[in-house]
């Protein structure tokens, strides 16, 4: 063979191998699943922000202060209540549903000035 002819067979490919290079080269493959269980692919989670405030109270509502007639609302009076009072020397109140037990006994301390043993909490949601 000629020295010219292998010169262009070689910048022929050279040229076919720069054209390949600047597109990208597509591997299509397979992945043979082994297991029968599907798993979800990982994918991008993006945290969530809201486009307006859901309700007028986290707009309003600022978390440092701390109201004790906000936490404690009101005592319960009803006969079992009542009956717990007189034998157990037990209070009841209707407290805020987002207070905390600690919330609660820093307020019942500030209101009537009287030592807490213990807080026990029942969730309840009335609906009127």
């Amino acid at each position: 063979m000629p020295k010219d002819q292998t010169k262009s067979k070689a910048s022929a490919k050279a040229k076919r191998v720069a054209k390949l290079k600047k597109q990208g080269q597509t591997i299509k493959s397979h992945k043979t699943h082994t297991s029968v269980r599907f798993y979800k692919p990982i994918t991008l989670k993006l945290a969530l922000s809201p486009k307006y405030a859901k309700s007028i109270k986290s707009l309003t509502q600022n978390t440092n202060n701390f109201d004790k007639f906000e936490i404690i609302k009101n005592p319960v009076t009803t006969e079992k209540a009542m009956k717990r009072m007189e034998e157990e020397n037990t209070l009841v109140f209707i407290v805020d549903v987002n207070a905390s037990k600690s919330k609660i006994k820093m307020a019942f301390n500030q209101l009537y000035n009287a030592k807490v043993r213990s807080i026990n909490t029942l969730r309840r949601f009335i609906v009127f």
